[in-house]
């Protein structure tokens, strides 16, 4: 059984209408200020477990989740590249008129011994984390 992102220690972000145009409907105060997460995108909950594939986007960012997502909901507003719009299309496709649900989570930090007085010593784990989500 997969687990759901808030039993893996995710926080609501963002909600979003998915449509043309698309809309955030909701926003949690940490969307616009936590820097560095890792985010799960899920339909809003509809009562059955989740299953393996039921994540619509997965992924990580240097910046705030409201930074990343204003981008991805912004190509539903304008005419965009085509790999936009293959990206608009899939999105669509998928949950066109439904919410979906940003989760999100700080991510991880591990220390590397030898970069001890070369430079911070503690670098960000987002990529391993979204390899594994991924999985």
């Amino acid at each position: 059984m997969i687990k759901h992102p808030k039993e893996l220690g995710f926080e609501l972000g963002l909600v979003i209408r998915i449509g043309e145009p698309a809309s955030i409907s909701k926003e949690m105060p940490d969307a616009s200020t936590v820097r560095d997460v890792v985010y799960v995108a899920l339909l809003v909950e509809n009562g059955r477990p989740l299953e393996k594939g039921d994540a619509l986007k997965i992924g990580q960012t240097n910046k705030t989740l409201m930074d990343r997502w204003t981008g991805i909901v912004g190509i539903f507003k304008r005419s965009v590249r085509p790999n936009e719009e293959s990206d608009r299309r899939k999105w669509l496709n998928a949950a066109d008129g439904k919410e979906v649900s940003v989760w999100m989570k700080t991510a991880g930090r591990i220390e590397i011994p030898y970069a001890k007085g070369l430079t911070g010593s503690l670098f960000s784990t987002r990529g391993a984390e979204e390899l594994f989500l991924d999985q």
